[in-house]
């Protein structure tokens, strides 16, 4: 007797639960930690004294990549909003672009999160990575137990307080369709967080593109080692210039392969984007400033 177990990460268990189509006993609107849950406590591992031949096998999960390179055009790429829908609009006002993609981060901490979700997600031609943020709110969403008090997660619930079960299903898998890697003409990508230097983009995983800040020790904000963006990519992933929020950046310019998209927008630092125009394949940097909405 042959055994073989395969041990998925749980976000990509998530991920395929959430995106699973006409199945016989599991919808969008289940509580998708209730069934992980659920699994964890019923699942029997087998036993060696059962078999004298286990083989384990680890899934890893990839950051999901949307591939919107094959275009012509104007684009507009919004560093993290969180909730500053007006500056959002008036930077889309101004600039008119024919689509819009968003580094993440559209909740937490701002006054218009609902107002800003509900937008992206009935205008055509509006893009948006995951962020870590993102992230949390649809794990709450879910049913999942997160720490509300921290990073502004509190501000979002409260906007979202008449939500039924049903809205708030709906959402959550709207949240967890995003992608966390979107692939742009010239060889720009905007993820959320960063990439690790040393892996190709089909090779990104999940949790690098939400939290990455520094790269080389245990932790991915361990401030001992040098910022992702400071070490030489490995040749996967020579030729990509990457467009990033999550961490704060007073210049947006911070390598000659990655370009920082977060100014830290509710702390009244203002909202920066990039204008690129597909036919003249140049880019333009503007700052719009924001209000304190965030102590």
């Amino acid at each position: 007797i042959r055994v073989i177990e395969f041990k998925v990460n749980r976000y990509l268990a998530e991920y395929r639960i959430a995106h699973r189509k006409d199945h016989p006993s599991i919808s969008s609107s289940d509580n998708i930690a209730a069934i992980l849950q659920s699994y964890d406590r019923l699942y029997q591992s087998v036993l060696k004294s059962e078999t004298e031949n286990v083989e384990t096998i680890k899934i890893p999960f990839y950051a999901p990549i949307q591939d919107l390179s094959d275009f012509e055009g104007t684009e507009l790429v919004i560093g993290d909003p969180h909730g500053c829908f007006d500056e959002v609009k008036a930077a889309i006002d101004e600039f008119k672009p024919d689509r819009v993609i968003i580094a993440g981060d559209l909740n937490d901490r701002g006054p218009k999160s609902r107002e800003l979700i509900d937008f992206v997600r009935s205008t055509p031609n509006i893009y948006c990575v995951m962020g870590n943020h993102d992230h949390k709110f649809m794990r709450w969403l879910r049913g999942n137990k997160v720490n509300t008090s921290l990073g502004g997660l509190n501000t979002t619930i409260e906007q979202f307080s008449d939500y039924t079960d049903e809205q708030k299903a709906e959402l959550a898998q709207w949240i967890g369709s995003l992608p966390l890697i979107i692939k742009l003409p010239g060889n720009r990508v905007v993820v959320h967080a960063g990439v690790n230097p040393e892996r190709p983009l089909e090779k990104q995983y999940f949790d690098t593109c939400l939290y990455i800040r520094h790269h080389g020790g245990k932790a991915m904000d361990d401030e001992s080692f040098p910022r992702w963006y400071e070490y030489e990519p490995c040749d996967e992933l020579k030729g990509y210039h990457i467009l990033f929020g999550h961490a704060i950046h007073d210049k947006a310019n911070v390598s000659k392969w990655a370009t920082s998209l977060d100014m830290g927008a509710v702390y009244g630092t203002g909202l920066r984007v990039e204008f690129y125009d597909t036919k003249v394949g140049s880019s333009t940097i503007k700052q719009y400033p924001t209000q304190i909405y965030y102590k």
